[in-house]
């Protein structure tokens, strides 16, 4: 395991640029120069940094490559010896021959050492292309909703780049790829971005093989759509459970048990819980709104002090 790491990532909407994060052990974060941008962005009419990603280069620099825009068809790069001290940035038009392209979101990049250059990969919706997956997002530009699929293009020196191409199709609207190599080979991680159907299916794509699936809620109504072609072939168990129809005696079981087993890990900090935000009580109508939204990861908070 590395003695450190490091993450790049953007605050808002992007606009002050790229913010970096250190951390000894993968779990505990702090702030670099006192949460203050290492760059700002220069290129795209939005000028927006969203969705850095810096990659040890191969040439011994550190190239970084981002979001300059949520409709522009770019994305932008900068390389760097010292992560503080930066080139001047380029706006790379990887999209601009797509008449319909409607963005180009959250770039990653990996090297390939066979061929000596770099792979630039990232996500963008072009309306009417893929219509059997339209309509499964309730965000983008048109009615259909977004419907990534992701397109790559190659260079070895970041200044001439190869013609773009469709890079992965994986039959449904995909975002935020990334490929990390693990001794001889390659693991693509990656993320379903259709809602509609909801987060039953999606639990089903990513489930291992002979894997469980316990449903205990239903946030989105009770009514979905499921693959069952995934079920059988991935020998997927799936089950149901909620408490509010068990006995008060079960129920009384389960908080002793969180007591001795859950509790002291919650209390050494082995056990983390994820908070999204936290308001005052005074801003409890707020609170709720965002809570309704449904548009959160992690638990929100009312701080009673």
């Amino acid at each position: 395991m590395p003695d450190n790491f490091l993450f790049s990532h953007f605050q808002n909407n992007g606009e002050d640029g790229l913010h970096l994060a250190y951390s000894y052990d993968g779990l505990n974060w702090a702030p670099l120069k006192k949460n203050k941008p290492f760059l700002s962005p220069k290129v795209g009419k939005d000028k927006l940094m969203r969705d850095p990603c810096i990659y040890p280069g191969h040439d011994g620099r550190f190239h970084l490559i981002w979001t300059v825009s949520w409709k522009e068809k770019g994305i932008g790069h900068a390389s760097s010896d010292d992560l503080i001290h930066w080139s001047e940035q380029q706006c790379i038009p990887v999209m601009e021959h797509e008449e319909n392209a409607q963005n180009c979101w959250a770039p990653e990049m990996i090297y390939d050492p066979e061929q000596k250059e770099y792979i630039l990969f990232w996500a963008t919706t072009i309306p009417d292309l893929f219509p059997d997956t339209d309509y499964q997002s309730d965000t983008g530009e048109t009615g259909q909703g977004n419907n990534h699929r992701m397109y790559c293009t190659t260079t070895k020196d970041f200044a001439t780049f190869s013609q773009t191409k469709l890079f992965y199709d994986p039959s449904f609207n995909v975002i935020d790829l990334n490929i990390v190599c693990d001794d001889n080979r390659y693991i693509m991680f990656l993320k379903d971005e259709s809602n509609k159907p909801q987060t039953p299916q999606k639990n089903i794509k990513i489930a291992a093989e002979d894997g469980r699936i316990v449903i205990i809620a239903a946030m989105n109504g009770f009514k979905t759509e499921i693959n069952l072609l995934q079920i059988m072939q991935k020998r997927i168990k799936l089950t149901g459970s909620t408490l509010r129809s068990r006995s008060l005696d079960f129920k009384k079981r389960i908080a002793s048990n969180l007591i001795e087993s859950v509790w002291p890990l919650l209390e050494t900090g082995k056990i983390r819980p994820v908070i999204y935000r936290t308001f005052p009580l005074s801003q409890a109508g707020s609170a709720h709104q965002l809570m309704e939204n449904n548009e959160h990861t992690g638990k929100i908070v009312l701080d009673l002090n």
